[in-house]
Order: structure tokens, then C-alpha cells, then sequence
């Protein structure tokens, strides 16, 4: 499925100005028609995936502060 940056942005929650500019950063895959960007729902995935974080269990700070 193809969505337009309107699209992505309601989804991520950011604004359209940011998708264009992951886009113009080269870290989100889109194409344009006319004046328009549209990104496919495959790269739209990757971006996510690409952009996941985890956070490191509280155990592990206290141990370093520790020392």
C-alpha cells in the first residue's frame, strides 16, 4: 500500500515537515510524482524498524553507580 507524507505523519505522530524531512535525509525511501512525495508501506516498515530503541534495565545503572 502507498501512503502520501500526510498519511505517514498521522501514523508516527510528527508533522509532514519532519516525514519530508527523513526523506530529504535519505533515512525514509520515498518517490515522487509531480511535486508529490509517496512512500510505500515496505519502507515505511524498514523506517521503523531502522528507528526502534530499547531501554536499558534500571539494574544496569545502579551498578555502574556503584563503583
Amino acid at each position: 500500500m502507498i501512503k502520501t507524507v500526510k498519511q505517514v505523519s498521522e501514523m508516527l505522530h510528527i508533522t509532514p515537515k519532519k516525514v519530508r524531512e527523513y526523506i530529504l535525509e535519505g533515512r525514509l525511501t520515498a518517490f515522487k510524482i509531480g511535486r508529490i512525495y509517496r512512500i510505500e508501506q515496505k519502507d515505511l516498515i524498514k523506517f521503523i524498524d531502522e528507528n526502534k530503541t530499547t531501554k536499558k534495565p534500571n539494574n544496569e545503572n545502579n551498578n555502574n553507580n556503584n563503583m
